[in-house]
């Protein structure tokens, strides 16, 4: 593998204060990189390097398997409690309107990160009264 000194410095040159920069000290002129600093790989003739296409794809969640997870937690909240579900048997999109459904029923703020939907307040029985209503088996964790 050919590798060459990476060097960064200051260029010497007054151009930048001729041209308004008031702080030339900032330009700098980066010198030759490493090959191996380079993000993408553009070709290569060696087997064994696999490229991100190659590369097997995620197994499909089987959302029939996933059994929603109803809680209330205040933890790292300042005593604020939020009513929080889990595991909710959709893609992330759906999971997303569900989030929105929801907050509009229950007439409260809240957000959905990484397929965990989150209410503000304590909203598990009504939370609980729509999740059975789609048919979801619900299981209550917490006290």
């Amino acid at each position: 593998m050919i590798t060459m000194a990476a060097r960064c410095r200051v260029s010497d040159d007054t151009s930048a204060i001729r041209h308004g920069d008031a702080k030339p000290w900032r330009r700098y002129d980066m010198g030759m990189k490493t090959l191996a600093n380079l993000s993408t790989l553009v070709y290569s003739t060696d087997p064994s390097v696999r490229t991100q296409r190659d590369a097997p794809s995620p197994a499909p969640v089987d959302y029939s398997r996933l059994v929603p997870r109803l809680s209330y937690e205040t933890k790292g909240r300042k005593g604020k409690g939020v009513t929080v579900l889990r595991d909710v048997p959709l893609p992330a999109v759906e999971v997303d309107a569900l989030g929105k459904l929801l907050r509009t029923r229950c007439g409260s703020g809240g957000t959905t990160k990484d397929g965990v939907i989150e209410i503000q307040g304590d909203h598990r029985e009504r939370v609980a009264q729509i999740v059975t209503e789609r048919g979801w088996p619900l299981k209550r964790v917490g006290g």
